[in-house]
């Protein structure tokens, strides 16, 4: 649901716009006023800042799927461990959704996950972190982003519509969209710390 930045109050514009206590936002090409503040009604540092609810919508109205890697290398449970490595190096990636028949994910094996097992033998299935942080392809950059953040994770697994893998999407993919679409980063901190 969408939420105002400021409150509205039953006034005409002009006036508002002469009272010491305005601040007017969003104007248009015209320098038509769409958004108004007023401090009488909001407090200064209630006001939300202007950059993060510009980058808050960015980060809304962003599919995951224009950013997620659609090439994915997945394995099979039963993958022996001892050839993980080789995949992840030559594929210059950091983690694989392992999966069943139907390409549904199970976990995810890592490099992270590599070095917590050591030495030991055993399967992609035995080493995997389970179940597979998933987020559906038609999710935002913002619900991805939090998702990672809460989970403590670097990549999610996309799924499609029947559950199955149909991408990837990295915090390294985030954050080259960030660069790209938001270059100061203004507003991206406040958007992710308070939901």
């Amino acid at each position: 649901m969408a939420r105002a930045p400021f409150p509205k109050r039953a006034m005409d514009l002009e006036q508002c716009g002469e009272c010491a206590d305005f601040v007017g936002t969003n104007s248009d090409a015209e320098e038509t006023w769409k958004e108004v503040g007023c401090h009488r009604l909001t407090p200064v540092g209630a006001m939300p800042d202007t950059s993060e609810i510009l980058a808050r919508d960015s980060l809304q109205n962003t599919p995951i799927s224009l950013l997620m890697t659609r090439h994915v290398i997945c394995v099979d449970p039963d993958l022996r461990l001892e050839e993980v490595p080789a995949l992840l190096a030559s594929h210059r990636i950091g983690g694989m959704p392992v999966v069943d028949e139907q390409f549904h994910p199970l976990g995810m094996v890592t490099r992270t996950d590599l070095l917590r097992r050591g030495s030991r033998l055993g399967s992609a299935f035995d080493a995997m972190t389970r179940p597979a942080i998933c987020v559906d392809e038609r999710d935002s950059l913002l619900d991805a982003a939090k998702t990672m953040g809460a989970r403590e994770v670097h990549r999610v697994v996309v799924t499609g519509r029947e559950g199955r893998v149909v991408g990837i999407l990295s915090s390294s993919d985030v954050l080259r969209w960030i660069s790209r679409e938001l270059p100061a980063g203004e507003g991206v901190a406040g958007v992710l710390e308070t939901g």
